[in-house]
């Protein structure tokens, strides 16, 4: 299988150059190079052509997010995982509103780390897994069922956003649910709809804003 490529955009060198040692340690990835800014990034990427970019959120000039905006503008189909030691839910939404795919803090085990950008890569979104137990934790904090709520958020759909703040796929949230994947697939299409949002992290965040689960 051909290794995951990428490049490592921080503009703090010790942690750019020790997270490039990091993964060229790691069997299936390959290293394309460092980039110092969003700028440097951007020119890059035509020459290096990375099936991903781990890109830091802080960084001088155009910082993460203004980055990841060009970078959708640009290379719209290029996967990013952003990089950060904050974990404020509004600069997480704000990265994952620009078109991140995913959101890892420098906290991270390596293995975590590993595993986000094998997900990206496959088109998958992903959260730390502190954010994500946040999200969980959120969610068993909810109201009560009868609880009404402008958006008519069914129980069975609250579970749904909880199984996928878990990260689970479609089919472990039907075979946990004790329905069909095509199920699964309509509730997560009527909650897109209804959020008004194209993705899984996208809905949990969604859900936390509009009150339906508690931060």
């Amino acid at each position: 299988m051909e290794p995951i490529k990428i490049i490592i955009t921080d503009d703090h060198q010790v942690v750019a150059q020790g997270l490039k040692a990091l993964f060229e340690d790691e069997p299936g990835f390959d290293v394309l190079g460092v980039a110092t800014s969003g700028a440097d990034l951007l020119a890059k990427i035509p020459s290096t052509r990375p099936h991903v970019v781990l890109l830091d959120v802080n960084m001088p000039g155009m910082d993460g997010i203004e980055t990841v905006r060009q970078l959708r503008l640009a290379f719209p189909a290029l996967p990013v995982l952003m990089l950060s030691s904050h974990n404020e839910w509004g600069l997480v939404g704000a990265t994952l509103e620009n078109g991140a795919q995913g959101y890892i803090l420098k906290s991270a085990a390596p293995e975590e780390l590993f595993e986000a950008v094998r997900k990206v890569a496959r088109g998958e979104t992903t959260l730390d897994s502190t954010l994500t137990s946040r999200l969980i934790h959120s969610l068993t904090k909810k109201g009560s069922p009868g609880t009404d709520h402008p958006l008519k958020v069914t129980p069975r759909e609250r579970e749904v956003i909880s199984l996928i703040a878990r990260e689970l796929t479609i089919k472990e949230i039907a075979d946990q649910m004790g329905v069909s994947a095509h199920t699964v697939v309509a509730h997560k299409k009527n909650l897109f709809a209804k959020f008004e949002v194209k993705n899984s992290v996208g809905l949990v965040k969604a859900a936390l804003e509009a009150g339906v689960i508690n931060h």
